[in-house]
């Protein structure tokens, strides 16, 4: 019976690793008998942990593919929608302003 894999969409995990963190997480919080939702819990936090790293991982690659020009640009963009994400009580005004004209100034210099 042939199977057809495709493992460029099918992120790859240690399923070894995170056997291991889960029981790491486990033994720190749970010190009786075995607790099968206790359990359950250190596995899927072991598993949340495995997928962020990759995540991270793959952010600080495409990071570090980019230019440095291409860097602001992206750190600029992201501070401005952090600032969008502020309470309303909180003056952002002047410095969204600010990042702006940087953005518009980094665009016209690429």
């Amino acid at each position: 019976m042939a199977t057809a894999t495709n493992t460029a969409f099918q992120p790859c995990f240690n399923r070894a690793a995170i056997m291991q963190r889960a029981w790491e997480l486990y033994r720190r919080s749970f010190q009786s008998a075995f607790n099968r939702k206790g359990f359950a819990w250190a596995l899927k936090a072991a598993w949340r942990d495995a997928e962020l790293d990759q995540h991270f991982a793959k952010q600080e690659a495409q990071r570090a593919a980019m230019t440095a020009h291409e860097r602001r640009v992206s750190d600029v963009r992201a501070e401005i929608e952090h600032l969008d994400r502020l309470p309303l009580a909180q003056r952002i005004g002047d410095r969204r302003a600010a990042l702006t004209a940087e953005l518009q100034t980094l665009r016209r210099a690429a």
